[in-house]
């Protein structure tokens, strides 16, 4: 049984900072949210109703890859088997995000849209990063080292 519990961390390096990683990602996207909903302007890139109901439609998916981030910090802390399934629930709920947002952007030119068009590509950039680090590092924990030769 504690091999089995400790499968999950035990092929993923560095455990202990990915789930700082992990943390630190449901941090930013609690606090992205927070913003939006109390100072919008802040990060807004644009004031027009279309904009504003495309990004509220995203808190509930934010929150499952909140959800996902927390649970992948955890199953590493721990080192629950499960870490492997988490992280590749979080990379592959980002990517699809990424993906959403993305395609939002570039037809509305959102990211020439000054100060807030920058924080959104930033955003877009970060997420993109994180998604394909934490797809990596899922695919090593679930398939193993040997897959990759």
């Amino acid at each position: 049984m504690e091999q089995r519990r400790r499968a999950g961390a035990a092929i993923v390096r560095w455990p202990v900072a990915l789930a700082w990683v992990c943390a630190g990602a449901a941090l930013v996207v609690v606090g992205y949210w927070a913003v939006w909903f109390t100072h919008r302007s802040v990060i807004a890139s644009s004031s027009r109703p279309s904009y504003l109901d495309f990004e509220n439609a995203f808190p509930a998916a934010d929150g499952w890859l909140t959800l996902c981030l927390l649970l992948a910090a955890l199953a590493l802390l721990r080192g629950w088997a499960s870490a492997g399934y988490w992280l590749l629930a979080a990379g592959a709920s980002g990517l699809y995000l990424f993906g959403m947002d993305v395609c939002y952007d570039v037809q509305h030119d959102v990211w020439a849209a000054g100060a807030g068009g920058a924080v959104e590509g930033a955003i877009n950039a970060l997420t993109l990063a994180l998604s394909l680090l934490l797809l990596r590092v899922s695919w090593t924990a679930l398939v193993g080292p040997a897959a990759e030769e």
